[in-house]
């Protein structure tokens, strides 16, 4: 038995509330946390230190191994912390 299905689907578009809306940029948040691990492999290594001021799409997260990912910064601002949470010991970037 195939594992896929023939033609795919076909979701309902539902554009007619936004069509004709503006795109608005939505404003920086105070904190954002930035996780090092955005995939299955291993996690970034952070290539930014504390007190570092980074802009948007700058590199905070060098890629560390097999299966590993780059990861640039969403945001602009300030590292203030640079913890490792509980959950996995995924690395997160706080700026």
């Amino acid at each position: 038995m195939a594992l896929t299905f023939r033609g795919g689907i076909y979701p309902p578009c539902n554009k007619v509330t936004t069509e004709n809306l503006d795109f608005v940029n939505l404003p920086i948040p105070q904190f954002c946390y930035i996780p090092m691990l955005q995939h299955i492999g291993i996690p970034a290594k952070p290539v930014v230190s504390v007190g570092s001021m980074v802009t948007e799409g700058q590199l905070i997260g060098a890629a560390d191994g097999f299966n590993s990912a780059n990861v640039h910064a969403s945001v602009p601002g300030k590292v203030i912390e640079i913890i490792e949470l509980p959950v996995g010991k995924k690395k997160h970037l706080l700026s």
